[in-house]
């Protein structure tokens, strides 16, 4: 709200750092509190309607904005993108008071009035049975563990990449302004888009979960992305196809949700990896989204960009390869936990292959442990 009354852009610098300051925690903070309540075939689903709530909410921002151009602008001597700072602040303060009431905290740790004592030991008993464990609290040997081990690296390469892969959609705005489009049109036509995300995300999700096929899932999403960022690459093409390729850019938003749910998922036996996940991820979003798109999407080049679409070509690239890479080590962490189960039965098959040989089999023994 009090953006709306800020007299030069240092003013808005400043306000604009203590929003990004203060709603940092919200992402991560969700993920976490997602992945103590579901398993692994409802959170997939779960995680696509939260994170492509995004997507409802630029729907509804770009409908809001070109309500508030025509309807409020120079209103009460101020501009329409003053009131629209208003508007934010009516929307969410509300929003935030019902927080305290609706939010509720872990299984282990909830005090929410809307849930029974009945919910909360089935909640409890629910996470115990996938192996969920519960947090005990974030200690330096805690941080230290898990920065200090492959997991939450492999999984924060290819969250980076899928996230930086559709960067473009954020400029699809400044394409339509140098086609001629209204103002109007300018910030309605891309809500078909988020649109389209909010559909392939939850496609997405149901699949990834009902399959378990996660990899393949979020492979098919790369793949149409990079589709898109190597036709605005070209770029020299008929109106339609850029217009076809923008939209493609939204499916885009799908894949980071699958990232997230397999992140919680393959993290479930360590609570303090999950907490770590999607918070140390988006450190490392953000710190990119600081200063490539200055680098690669600067605005004296829009709308055609002479590095960035084929960058996103390369984090595609990247990103498969990341997907691919986690789902790897992860299936042979799962088949070493087993072997390491298997041997420690009462009864184990000995094979002895020092003498085989194609006329002489491998010997087979029993051996009790």
């Amino acid at each position: 709200m009090a953006m709306a009354g800020a007299k030069d852009v240092k003013t808005l610098y400043a306000l604009r750092f203590c929003v990004g300051f203060l709603e940092s925690c919200s992402f991560p903070g969700y993920a976490t509190l997602l992945g103590s309540w579901f398993g692994p075939t409802q959170i997939g689903k779960r995680m696509a309607l939260f994170e492509n709530a995004q997507g409802i909410a630029s729907m509804f921002s770009g409908y809001l904005q070109a309500g508030l151009y025509k309807g409020l602008n120079n209103a009460g001597g101020l501009a329409g993108w003053r009131w629209l700072f208003i508007f934010d602040a009516v929307i969410s303060i509300p929003i935030a008071l019902w927080g305290f009431y609706a939010i509720p905290d872990l299984p282990s740790n909830t005090r929410a009035r809307w849930l029974t004592k009945e919910d909360r030991e089935y909640g409890l008993e629910r996470m115990e049975s996938f192996g969920r464990a519960a947090p005990t609290g974030l200690t330096l040997k805690a941080i230290r563990r898990v920065y200090f081990d492959w997991h939450i690296w492999t999984f924060i390469f290819p969250y980076l990449t899928v996230a930086m892969m559709n960067y473009g959609s954020s400029y699809f705005n400044l394409w339509l302004k140098a086609e001629g489009y209204s103002v109007v049109n300018i910030n309605t036509i891309p809500t078909a888009g988020a649109a389209l995300s909010i559909v392939v995300a939850l496609a997405s999700g149901i699949f990834a979960d009902r399959t378990g096929k996660r990899k393949t899932t979020v492979s098919i999403l790369i793949i149409t992305v990079t589709v898109g960022n190597i036709l605005l690459s070209v770029w020299h093409l008929p109106k339609a196809v850029l217009m076809f390729s923008n939209f493609l850019l939204f499916v885009g938003a799908a894949a980071q949700p699958i990232v997230i749910s397999w992140g919680q998922e393959f993290a479930q036996h360590d609570a303090e990896l999950r907490q770590l996940l999607v918070a140390t991820g988006n450190i490392f979003t953000y710190s990119f989204n600081a200063f490539l798109p200055v680098i690669l999407f600067p605005t004296y080049d829009a709308p055609h960009y002479k590095f960035g679409y084929q960058s996103n070509i390369i984090f595609g690239g990247l990103a498969f390869m990341g997907v691919f890479l986690l789902d790897f080590l992860i299936k042979r962490e799962l088949s070493h936990k087993e072997s390491r189960v298997t041997t420690s039965g009462l009864v184990v098959l000995v094979t002895d292959t020092n003498e085989s040989s194609d006329n002489n089999p491998p010997r087979e023994t029993v051996a009790t442990v």
